[in-house]
């Protein structure tokens, strides 16, 4: 169903990033940071021989319920997901009326999100669901999150463990606000807002990498390099042509130096509404965890990046998407929790790049 009559209040996530008053400063003193943006001239993505074996994604907020989409819609594709403060697959097609009530403070019935999923792999537009029976699933729910509630989180749980079973871990983070928890970067762990990384004394990203990644030796660090590419060429032409894929225009990847020779496991990290990065906000893509638990297992971290969408005089049709949220609830197209779907399309074809044979080496 095409849900261009639903508005999603601007209430019901982050509206604005301000500063937390804490200075950055990099989680490992090792870790070598090669941060571009537009004005340096951002690369291609290159092509990086990831080991089909070791594709897992994760997201918190919008970018969890993305990555319940994504890993829905390619379920052959990939291997572990992890769920930050979002919910089950297709909630608010579901529930196209009643999308805050249900998928952000509700109780969304989980079997309802399985049943959409069967019918999604009826007409082909996803991968056989069963195929989810192999994955390993790790969901948080922020334990005082007043944007997405717990029970939101739950059904999500219960979503994965339709098919996953045992392998699904769930964790409530008490006193957590809307955020991605970090160790000691962000605001106060209570806080829903600023730039959405909250000093909670725990390492969500790496705990979560830990569980999707079982058998992860650790090796010495050996650095690494963050860097931005083009994102453009990810979006089919004609897709381009309608404006409405929301996607930025630079996309961040970063590699840990043994990764450059190829045969790495890849994870695609998703950051929630006002989280995508700007030339002067990269909060998430430098400091949510990801990066250091990379460096010390050798694994490549994809960011693809969502941008904010304004109405204009001269595209009246563009939905709305003033928080530079990822889409689940279908501002791009109807499309846009099967494989069809311009922002899941493009993250495909962003790994199936990665996935190509090493190409030679542009960087530090």
């Amino acid at each position: 169903m095409l849900l261009n009559e639903l508005f999603v209040k601007r209430a019901q996530f982050p509206t604005s990033i301000r500063s937390t008053g804490r200075a950055w400063r990099p989680a490992a003193t090792s870790l070598v940071v090669c941060a571009l943006n537009a004005a340096a001239g951002a690369q291609t993505l290159p092509s990086l021989a990831i080991d089909p074996e070791g594709v897992t994604v994760s997201g918190v907020s919008s970018g969890g319920f993305m990555a319940v989409q994504f890993a829905v819609a390619h379920s052959a594709m990939v291997r572990g997901v992890g769920v930050i403060a979002a919910g089950p697959y297709a909630c608010a097609q579901i529930h196209p009326l009643w999308v805050s009530d249900v998928c952000l403070h509700g109780r969304p019935d989980p079997r309802e999100s399985v049943a959409a999923a069967a019918a999604a792999a009826s007409l082909g537009s996803i991968d056989t669901p069963s195929q989810l029976d192999r994955i390993r699933a790790w969901v948080l729910a922020d334990g005082t999150d007043p944007v997405v509630g717990p029970d939101v989180v739950e059904a999500a749980r219960d979503f994965l463990g339709a098919y996953a079973g045992d392998k699904v871990k769930f964790m409530v983070l008490s006193g957590a606000g809307h955020s991605m928890p970090t160790v000691d970067h962000g605001g106060r762990c209570s806080q829903t807002g600023g730039t959405y990384l909250n000093a909670c004394g725990f390492d969500a990203a790496s705990q979560m990498l830990d569980y999707l990644y079982p058998q992860a030796a650790e090796e010495p660090d050996a650095g690494g390099e963050l860097r931005s590419f083009e994102q453009a060429e990810f979006i089919p032409g004609w897709r381009r042509l309608l404006g409405n894929d929301s996607l930025a225009k630079l996309g961040y990847l970063y590699v840990p130096r043994p990764c450059r020779r190829g045969g790495c496991r890849l994870h695609v990290a998703l950051h929630g509404c006002r989280q995508g990065a700007t030339g002067s906000n990269q909060e998430f893509v430098r400091y949510a965890g990801y990066n250091p638990w990379a460096t010390r297992h050798p694994a490549v971290i994809l960011y693809p990046q969502i941008a904010t969408t304004r109405f204009t005089w001269y595209t009246p049709w563009l939905e709305l998407n003033p928080d530079g949220c990822w889409d689940w609830w279908g501002y791009s197209g109807a499309d846009y929790a099967v494989r069809s779907g311009v922002q899941i399309a493009a993250i495909a074809a962003m790994i199936e790049r990665l996935q190509q044979p090493v190409g030679e080496w542009v960087g530090e």
